[in-house]
């Protein structure tokens, strides 16, 4: 019965999207080896890396030498949710900061992804004078954990939230937070899990997730099969137009080669419960591109409204998922809008 239920799963989720040809693109570091040197997150600590996070840095262009860059793993605290007890993670995170910051931005990868495939708008928020902070999310990327799969949504709202317990009081304010996808759902997360204590200027949601793509199918999936430990391999979707970006995409070590049923699981399982969420007061840009394939942007973006009382709303033409790693002008066209909301949460910051 079992693989039974595993093959049909991986039948539909090959079916949501199609395989995309990848060439050999050279791995010119070792992700054992960057695990192994990784220390404990510190602030006030001098940031001379091994060779092996060097190679880290260089491959996915997160060498910057002319900010100070930290790097390491900060733990996000085991915690309770109704009757489940979460595990304590370590995860991994970066900080860059340039002389004399206007605000932060912390930046909260996808579904499968990490700190890395934000490259771009890390540098976009360097270059217009914010302090940088990413995570990797529970089970992504460097972070500890299931491999891709969560028990619950909270976790990824807790992932912020411990890491700004730790290191919030040593970011300038304004503090702007930016996710992708599923890192749109864990700042969602964050801000009802610490919606007494809030302290959050401004949010920026870029193709993020309600509901994905085939949900009546998947939904079903999730609600029969959320017990089962499969999971299916990941299906390389057409993801971005930039195909020299996706070539080193779909062969890049970090990212997640399948995806667990459980994970789907507790996704229907947060989509019941953010109906109930509260109305956010924070404002929300959202960016949303009109080709893309991963999520239902149709039903995504009525639903954001109805959780926040003031939304921008960026409808793109020829935007796929991975909005910020899109060919030329839709990239540049994105990281405009991204860029015109620094400035303006930095400039409203100047007035408090």
């Amino acid at each position: 019965m079992k693989w039974k239920a595993c093959f049909l799963v991986s039948l539909l989720l090959s079916a949501v999207a199609p395989m995309a040809n990848a060439n050999s693109v050279p791995i010119t570091f070792s992700p054992e080896s960057v695990r192994a040197a990784m220390r404990p997150l510190d602030l006030d600590s001098e940031t001379d890396y091994p060779r092996p996070i060097q190679d880290y840095f260089s491959y996915y262009g997160l060498d910057t030498p002319s900010v100070v860059h930290w790097f390491g793993t900060y733990r996000s605290e085991s915690c309770t949710l109704g009757t489940h007890k979460f595990r304590a993670d370590n995860l991994a995170a970066h900080v860059f900061r340039p002389a004399n910051p206007r605000g932060t931005l912390l930046v909260i990868h996808g579904y499968l992804d990490h700190a890395g495939i934000m490259k771009n708008v890390i540098h976009l928020g360097l270059d217009s004078g914010f302090t940088v902070a990413a995570i990797d999310l529970p089970g992504h990327g460097l972070s500890s954990g299931p491999r891709s799969s969560i028990q619950d949504f909270s976790q990824y709202g807790y992932a912020i939230g411990h890491f700004l317990d730790q290191y919030g009081k040593s970011l300038p304010r304004p503090l702007i937070l930016v996710g992708h996808s599923t890192g749109c759902s864990a700042i969602i997360e964050y801000l009802n899990i610490y919606k007494k204590d809030l302290n959050v200027d401004r949010v920026i949601l870029c193709a993020p997730l309600v509901h994905p793509i085939s949900w009546a199918g998947l939904r079903i999936l999730g609600i029969l099969l959320g017990w089962s430990p499969c999971a299916w391999p990941r299906c390389h979707a057409i993801l971005s137009s930039d195909t020299a970006w996706q070539r080193k995409y779909y062969q890049d070590p970090l990212e997640g080669k399948t995806a667990p049923v459980r994970w789907l699981s507790a996704m229907v399982t947060w989509n019941k419960r953010l109906e109930h969420y509260p109305l956010f007061h924070t404002p929300v840009c959202v960016i949303q591109g009109k080709k893309d394939s991963a999520v239902d942007w149709r039903y995504n973006l009525p639903a954001l409204k109805r959780r926040f009382n003031s939304v921008t709303i960026h409808l793109i033409d020829n935007g796929g998922h991975q909005l910020m790693n899109e060919s030329e002008p839709v990239k540049s066209l994105v990281l405009g809008y991204i860029g015109a909301e620094l400035s303006a949460g930095a400039k409203a910051g100047t007035g408090k």
